[in-house]
């Protein structure tokens, strides 16, 4: 089994509710990737390794300058030196302010920095996926073509751009940063036009500075904004995983993939407050884990002990969501805060009625969209392909299934993807799935 993932074992009954704990699965083994994918996904690491090594070798232009100027000395009125009156003492002052300032800004550090983050990027983003992949997750799957396809980009065409724009921009900035210090450097007796005109060249070069910034960062904005998309997201599937790692008491079926996670409330019987924890939705199923410390002893209003409770409130099947809400309520003093809620119906299968949730964080117009996905099979186009046969087989082993209980003859509902055994609510026997599917 993939390391960090937490498959079930044991036996498949209702949807999970308050106060009920009947219902789990017998985890087969899980099938391998397909050799084809893995050797494709290796290949993308190599080559995107060779890219690296490559761009190491061949750092970007930088100004050749090593020493900054010396400060500008405004000389002071005496024997033989005609007075400087204070407003001209103020600008000469401001103006050795400015060239300080300008030359660090002429070395283009913020460009450099975000480039440096982008390459970065391009080495991190998919040695996370990797990790996330083994842990479980396995959607999202154009994650790591999306990441080839920018670096081969980046590597061939917007790098090299980069490179001629930036010994283009360096060597004028140079030049003109190089100019103003001998301007300023040679205002030994300074007159109002001679500070005007250095005024005049900070002021240009100033201007110089602003475009060429533009102009570098016209060049590679698409790809970082492409990259920080994803990593952004990479962020938040890390912490649902880490959850789902967690939890003493979730348990991913076979082939079943996490898809969001976030803080929210459970509200209870129409009350704005209730557990406090964390909402799941995979591609079989809804979960809420009450996650929260509890008072357990007070005196007078200081509270004197508490603990941590964690314990799984709910356990659904998405296909018993039979009507889906969300919408934004005021709240609060004056109704001034808004708050996310998700609104859900179950069949009359599925062991609550109805479920409503505060969410914390997130759109639920998001996690309303999520579910109708997972509803309608258009979330297993998201799955990434090395892990495709393995959700063939484990839906062939949940349809070999029996409608009805060989036992006493009662239905037996439709099972989530990955169930392998069920409990008969009537007999309370158990009835297994063919292994692998057989007939």
């Amino acid at each position: 089994m993939a390391k960090g993932s937490k498959r079930s074992s044991g036996r498949s009954s209702r949807g999970l509710g308050r106060g009920s704990r009947k219902g789990r699965t017998v985890r087969k083994p899980a099938s391998r990737p397909k050799s084809s994918r893995v050797i494709q996904r290796r290949n993308q690491r190599n080559n995107q390794a060779r890219r690296a090594t490559s761009r190491a070798t061949r750092p970007l232009p930088r100004s050749p300058r090593r020493s900054r100027s010396a400060p500008v000395v405004v000389p002071a009125p005496g024997v033989g030196r005609p007075s400087i009156n204070e407003a001209l003492v103020s600008r000469m002052n401001a103006l050795q302010s400015n060239v300080v300032r300008i030359d660090r800004e002429a070395d283009l550090q913020d460009i450099y920095s975000q480039l440096g983050n982008i390459e970065e990027m391009f080495t991190s983003l998919p040695a996370k996926l990797d990790d996330l992949r083994v842990r479980g997750y396995v959607h999202s799957g154009n994650f790591e073509d999306q990441i080839e396809a920018l670096d081969q980009e980046w590597d061939t065409t917007i790098r090299p751009s980069i490179e001629r724009q930036l010994r283009q921009d360096v060597a004028r900035l140079d030049r003109q940063m190089q100019a103003i210090e001998r301007s300023v450097n040679g205002l030994s007796a300074p007159s109002e036009r001679a500070v005007s005109q250095a005024e005049s060249s900070l002021s240009t070069i100033e201007s110089s500075i602003s475009s060429a910034r533009s102009n570098i960062q016209s060049l590679f904005q698409g790809v970082q904004s492409s990259l920080s998309d994803i990593q952004r997201e990479v962020h938040d599937i890390e912490w649902m995983i880490e959850q789902i790692e967690q939890s003493p008491e979730i348990n991913l079926l076979e082939a079943e993939g996490p898809l969001l996670a976030v803080e929210a409330e459970w509200e209870e019987d129409g009350a704005d407050e209730g557990p406090d924890g964390i909402l799941y939705l995979t591609d079989q199923r809804l979960l809420f884990e009450q996650k929260e410390e509890v008072v357990t002893k007070k005196f007078l209003f200081i509270t004197t002990d508490s603990e941590v409770k964690q314990e799984l409130l709910l356990d659904v099947p998405v296909r018993e969501i039979e009507e889906i809400k969300h919408d934004e309520e005021k709240r609060g003093l004056l109704n001034l805060r808004k708050d996310d809620i998700l609104e859900l119906i179950f069949s009359a299968r599925a062991s609550v009625s109805r479920g409503r949730f505060h969410i914390r964080g997130e759109e639920s117009s998001d996690w309303a969209a999520m579910i109708k996905r997972v509803q309608n099979g258009d979330i297993d186009r998201d799955r990434s392909e090395e892990f495709v046969e393995e959700m063939e087989e484990a839906a062939e082993v949940t349809a070999s299934l029996p409608e009805q209980c060989p036992y006493c003859y009662a239905a037996v509902p439709p099972q989530p993807r990955g169930v392998t055994s069920y409990v008969c609510d009537f007999c309370d026997q158990t009835i297994n799935a063919r292994a692998n599917g057989d007939r």
